[in-house]
């Protein structure tokens, strides 16, 4: 953990109380937690004022959020969104996902075919990676994101995308 995260989370004791809780479980990485506590827990209670004993957040909550994320279950867009349900309103993060609608999918299929159509809807930023502009694969994946509805796992089709466009020519 780097010195600033050190010292966000222990500027309060219930942040440092709910980082030692998650990490004391064994369940989720020390970095997975400290990112959601420095980042948008801290966000959240700067923005409304609320201490964490204000909210309906517990550890048990932040842990399954982290297991989920470190899964891949959950994108960090989709975690951001679960939290702020556990913040408010507590409940099981499984429930929450599926009731948001943010679980990611890893389906190798699902992936491939998202590859495939992308690729032939978007000529000129597969002929500019072609062409070594290996920076337009980003394009491609923001497009293939955007067709999921951000439920896809842009790593896997990152790796779909670049394998597809480095072998068919």
């Amino acid at each position: 953990m780097k010195e600033a995260e050190a010292f966000v989370i222990a500027d309060s004791r219930e942040k440092s109380r709910l980082y030692d809780e998650c990490v004391s479980t064994g369940r989720c990485k020390q970095k997975t937690a400290a990112n959601f506590i420095v980042g948008e827990i801290t966000k959240y209670m700067n923005d409304t004022g609320k201490s964490l004993s204000e909210t309906a957040l517990n550890a048990e909550g932040l842990v399954s959020l982290c297991v989920a994320y470190e899964k891949g279950n959950v994108s960090s867009s989709g975690a951001k969104k679960v939290l702020g349900e556990l913040i408010e309103h507590g409940g099981n993060v499984d429930d929450i996902i599926n009731d948001l609608g943010v679980a990611q999918n890893s389906d190798a299929a699902f992936i491939d075919s998202l590859a495939e159509e992308v690729i032939a809807a978007n000529e000129r930023s597969v002929k500019d990676y072609r062409n070594g502009k290996k920076n337009a694969i980003g394009h491609l994946v923001g497009q293939a994101m955007k067709l999921s509805m951000g439920r896809a796992d842009p790593q896997m089709l990152r790796k779909a995308l670049e394998n597809k466009l480095d072998t068919e020519e």
